[in-house]
């Protein structure tokens, strides 16, 4: 009898924080774990990492989940009833996280209105607002304790430390195709300079977010940029609607690279077709993923001509194609697929494109 109700309490706890993870295959550059903890993936409102034990942050509809152990289980946290967050970040030791933009009924008809709110909590249950409400793009933390939020004409900052805010719009209030400008995304290197895309190009500030700086030189199709990184030798890669983009003296002079490409999955004669990466992540180890409409990718920085698809096998009909990876100090990676399932994947050490 006792040992039955101990089964039933064992069943009980993987129900609750399981996440039964199952060898998604073993044979491509990664060894992929599906993280089944989240199967109804109609509540999934985002995904993100924190670098300390390899972290895993999944938000739902009413909760939020914290893994340590490369998902195989989770502990669960509350979230206020009337905040649903886009994004949560933890830096020493307090969360912060973005709530979705508010959607509110005005006289009868559905009207988005786009305003978010910057929350903080120091246990991932209790949140404060520490800034907004306005639109919030995308938000980073640099090395300094300040957290940068992109936004309409320009660059909000809050200094972790005392909580203080400053607001540095810098931006035309118009942009060239008619509609307001907005900053975008970030890019911080070793020394702590942030670098921010806009419809007007790439900006920089050395001093906190204080002050911006539009670079001497920008790429072509610099206002509008998808994707920017920066590698641990100080090259600038940027990604924009007009090609691909290298600067080896951070934003001084741009030049083109032309035969970014991978191998088409789809294809038996191995055919390469242009990477147009959407995101992408130049790595220490000197690799790079990179994602674009087609999957997830890796390469290497001496070799950007062949890339290799990496993400999970893919099923008949496409749907687990990968839609978002995030990537870890130790190689790891994890990915969101277009139906929502989540994988977890270490290199795998039989692959030979690792020791090339």
């Amino acid at each position: 009898m006792f040992r039955f109700i101990y089964i039933l309490m064992v069943l009980a706890l993987v129900t609750l924080y399981g996440c039964n993870s199952v060898n998604s295959d073993t044979d491509g550059a990664f060894i992929w774990q599906e993280i089944d903890r989240f199967e109804d993936n109609e509540r999934l409102q985002f995904v993100s990492i924190g670098e300390e034990n390899n972290e895993i942050y999944v938000g739902v509809s009413d909760e939020w989940f914290i893994s340590t152990n490369e998902g195989q289980s989770f502990e669960e946290f509350q979230q206020p009833d009337t905040l649903v967050f886009r994004s949560i970040e933890r830096h020493d030791g307090v969360f912060y996280g973005i709530t979705h933009v508010k959607a509110e009924t005005l006289l009868d008809v559905f009207v988005v209105i786009f305003r978010n709110t910057l929350y903080k909590s120091v246990d991932g249950n209790n949140w404060e607002p520490a800034l907004g409400e306005f639109f919030m793009v995308d938000f980073e933390l640099d090395a300094s304790g300040f957290i940068h939020i992109s936004r309409e004409g320009g660059v909000s900052s809050i200094n972790t430390l005392d909580g203080t805010a400053s607001e540095n719009l810098f931006l035309p209030e118009q942009g060239t195709n008619g509609g307001s400008n907005f900053t975008s995304v970030f890019e911080i290197d070793e020394n702590n300079v942030v670098y921010v895309a806009s419809d007007a190009g790439i900006y920089s500030t050395n001093d906190n977010g204080i002050s911006w700086s539009l670079l001497p030189e920008q790429p072509l199709g610099s206002e509008d940029i998808i994707a920017l990184a920066i590698d641990d030798q100080q090259r600038f890669f940027a990604h924009t609607s007009r090609g691909f983009f290298l600067s080896e003296d951070l934003g001084n002079t741009w030049v083109a690279i032309l035969s970014v490409m991978y191998v088409d999955p789809n294809a038996e004669n191995g055919r390469l077709l242009p990477l147009n990466p959407i995101d992408i992540a130049f790595r220490d180890d000197n690799f790079v993923y990179a994602l674009n409409e087609d999957g997830f990718f890796v390469g290497s920085k001496d070799e950007l001509s062949r890339f290799t698809e990496a993400g999970p096998t893919r099923n008949n009909n496409g749907s687990n194609r990968v839609t978002e990876f995030f990537s870890y100090p130790n190689g790891d990676a994890l990915t969101v697929t277009a139906n929502g399932r989540l994988f977890y994947g270490k290199r795998n050490p039989d692959f030979p494109f690792w020791s090339q």
